[in-house]
């Protein structure tokens, strides 16, 4: 059933079943209890004087058990006539059940028709709902299908790119060392903007280019460009 799904029937299921109590049932003035959980033979206890129900969706099936007489009659279950008009409106109110909740999980509507008691058992794809409605229970029985719309969409995969495409706006801070032989602390605490710094390097040797801890990424050669001492590059390091 999966984390997704069952919250989905959790928010979704029981919602519905409070809005058909409130039309249907001739007694609502107790909060429905309901609990939801994937099928499992321990949870799959036996509807006293139950009739199942199923409604075949094009997106999966859906069970119902009920003593439905006394689901929608409640204390007047003993006294309702059992006529014509009764059956009729028990009909009515099981097939008005049956589209709230497959409208609940996005489905379209299905008749429902008679059906065998189902006997749960572990590692099915099917959800148990069962409600308590004024001391009458009502269990619920859904395949997982009916709820794969409320699975998380797939990531989509990215398009696979050039590398120089891919990282051709990446910025990155690098820094150029001048190869001096030596300062001492009394010149570098005096150094200011514009002080000329003499080193013994000659100006034909490589510098490095590096970046990070300090791991060089390119060498090349003093130059000059407009006004501007410049590192024009000479090769790139593997």
């Amino acid at each position: 059933m999966g984390a997704s799904r069952l919250a989905a029937a959790e928010r979704l299921l029981p919602a519905a079943i409070r809005q058909w109590r409130e039309q249907w049932c001739f007694q609502c003035d107790q909060e429905p209890v309901c609990v939801c959980a994937e099928e499992g033979s321990e949870a799959m206890a036996p509807v006293a004087d139950g009739q199942w129900k199923l409604a075949e969706s094009s997106q999966g099936k859906l069970w119902l058990a009920a003593d439905w007489r006394r689901l929608v009659f409640a204390r007047f279950a003993s006294e309702a006539p059992q006529d014509a008009t009764a059956a009729q409106l028990v009909d009515a109110a099981q097939q008005a059940l049956a589209s709230g909740l497959l409208a609940a999980l996005g489905a379209p509507t299905a008749p429902l028709q008679d059906a065998q008691p189902i006997q749960g058992g572990p590692m099915s794809a099917r959800l148990l709902l069962r409600a308590d409605l004024g001391g009458v229970p009502l269990l619920l029985v859904a395949e997982a299908s009916l709820l794969a719309g409320f699975l998380p969409q797939a990531a989509r995969a990215l398009p696979l790119l050039p590398r120089s495409q891919a990282i051709g706006g990446a910025r990155l801070k690098v820094k150029v060392s001048l190869p001096f032989s030596s300062l001492t602390v009394g010149e570098a605490n005096g150094l200011r903007a514009g002080d000329i710094l003499q080193g013994d390097t000659h100006f034909l040797e490589p510098l490095s280019l590096t970046a990070g801890a300090q791991q060089t990424i390119a060498k090349g050669y003093l130059a000059r460009q407009g006004e501007h001492l410049a590192l024009q590059l000479a090769a790139h390091e593997q």
